[in-house]
């Protein structure tokens, strides 16, 4: 058996690569006339893998939770099938979406929440994603979709300056996006992601938020 060295264990485990192909350690005491170290290399562990909404029979995945003003709009999880909708999910056969066979209502307010996310501390981190967008594009008091970070230990508090707001469009097909987490506002925290929708109440409607290829990441 290796005898494990114990003291100050945070600096003999999980040291960082150099990136140069030398790593040098020192301060290490004597134990006995030869000791032994493990290089083990693995996949770094993401905080929130990528979630495609695709499980079988379609359903909001476990963690992921809903909102909603009551008015007959809500997040679906499904394969897009209303008049204005997108037509095939960004990849695999389904998403989530504000009615998902069908065009949102007026006086819409509907929140779709991910599961408590885990970034390590002192570390940046990344949401990408995939939407369609088809809203009235109204001059004012338009309807629109946003995307907020909230903080899971605080209430799930908004996080300033870390949002996506104003989100709207003409159904233009699906699109990337991402959001840069910086280490300064989210490093060692618990947070949660929120896609959310609101409508005005001109009886203008349209296909309405899409959402897909979730994932938080540490670049």
């Amino acid at each position: 058996n290796w005898n494990v060295h114990l003291e100050a264990l945070t600096i003999y485990r999980g040291i960082p690569a150099s990136g140069t192909g030398t790593n040098l350690l020192t301060g290490v005491p004597p134990d006995g006339p030869r000791r032994f170290f493990v290089i083990r290399e693995s996949e770094a562990p993401q905080p929130l893998p990528l979630e495609n909404f695709d499980a079988m029979p379609a359903s909001l995945p476990a963690g992921w939770t809903t909102s909603d003003s009551g008015n007959g709009t809500a997040w679906q999880v499904g394969m897009p099938a209303g008049d204005n909708s997108p037509f095939t999910a960004a990849s695999g056969q389904n998403s989530a979406a504000t009615n998902i066979a069908g065009d949102y209502l007026d006086n819409t307010d509907a929140a779709l929440i991910s599961p408590e996310v885990t970034i390590p501390p002192g570390a940046d981190a990344l949401l990408s994603f995939r939407q369609f967008i088809d809203t009235d594009l109204a001059a004012t008091d338009p309807d629109i979709g946003s995307v907020r970070i909230l903080d899971a230990e605080n209430d799930d508090t908004p996080i300033a300056g870390l949002e996506i707001s104003g989100i709207e469009g003409n159904a233009a097909g699906w699109t990337d996006e991402s959001l840069s987490l910086p280490a300064s506002e989210v490093g060692g925290k618990q947070i949660r992601v929120e896609f959310r929708f609101t409508s005005n109440a001109d009886g203008n409607v349209w296909g309405g938020f899409y959402i897909d290829d979730v994932s938080v990441t540490l670049p």
